[in-house]
């Protein structure tokens, strides 16, 4: 990516150093799982790549800028290493990051069924009603019964063989 020298005033104004970790953090937008953004040119680029282009170089079709302190929201170099996307997963493992079985079913923040209610889900699935129907039943979206029916979610319960 090609940084003008407006470009990198603009990163540097953004910045605000965090004394206690030593993190560099992004005070400007940020997206869905809180990574800084940058208007570079015409695109948007993610603020820590900006970061790390600016202080250690371009970076390789292939590689990713990982963080070494887990925090999205950090721009600082120093906590920014390259890796790949399997890199990056085994970091996330090994410092124990990862969704664990505590995250199946209701325990996910994100389920918007209980289990009760996905245990009846897969009942009407078998029935043979449709996403669209078991859909309004719960007031949940077709495309939430589609993971449900497909074993993309709830995958954890127990289903019928198919015959």
């Amino acid at each position: 990516m090609y940084l003008s020298a407006d470009d990198r005033m603009r990163f540097l104004n953004r910045i605000e150093v965090d004394q206690a970790t030593g993190c560099w953090e992004w005070q400007a937008g940020r997206n869905k799982d809180g990574y800084g953004r940058m208007k570079v040119g015409s695109r948007d680029e993610l603020a820590h790549r900006v970061s790390y282009t600016i202080y250690k170089g371009p970076i390789p079709h292939g590689k990713i800028a990982c963080h070494s302190c887990d925090n999205t929201g950090c721009v600082n170099p120093e906590h920014l290493w390259l890796g790949s996307n399997e890199d990056n997963t085994q970091d996330m493992m090994k410092k124990g990051r990862h969704r664990s079985a505590g995250s199946l079913g209701s325990r996910n923040p994100r389920s918007v069924l209980s289990e009760a209610d996905a245990i009846e889900v897969l009942e009407l699935i078998d029935q043979g009603l449709t996403n669209k129907a078991i859909a309004a039943k719960f007031s949940v979206t077709h495309s939430t019964i589609s993971c449900i029916r497909r074993g993309k979610s709830w995958k954890h319960l127990p289903r019928k063989a198919a015959a």
